[in-house]
């Protein structure tokens, strides 16, 4: 018996891209987890392709964007619990930011 994938609604579209946007932000400007590996990258390959994908946002969350798509194919069950924990991590940053703010 062949397993069919669930559908993508607009929902699951719409958390994936906030989760999309936690990941650019975690890989450009958080200093857990990714922090080292950045600088290391930023310091090797000063002027080169990698370091300008950590820089630019858009470069950056085109590639991660390719991979949350994969991982939702490639990952029905698992991939959205993940892209809700990110989602949400995003949206309350953002919340606390503005409550700052305020």
């Amino acid at each position: 018996m062949k397993r069919t994938r669930p559908a993508v609604t607009a929902v699951d579209v719409a958390v994936d891209c906030l989760a999309v946007a936690r990941m650019t932000k975690l890989v450009q400007e958080d200093e857990f987890p990714f922090g080292p590996a950045r600088e290391w990258v930023l310091d090797v390959f000063a002027e080169a392709k990698p370091a300008e994908l950590l820089r630019c946002p858009y470069c950056a969350s085109m590639w991660l964007g390719m991979l949350a798509v994969y991982a939702r194919h490639r990952w029905p069950r698992a991939w959205p619990l993940a892209s809700r924990v990110l989602a949400s991590s995003l949206v309350a940053g953002l919340v606390a930011e503005w409550s700052d703010r305020s």
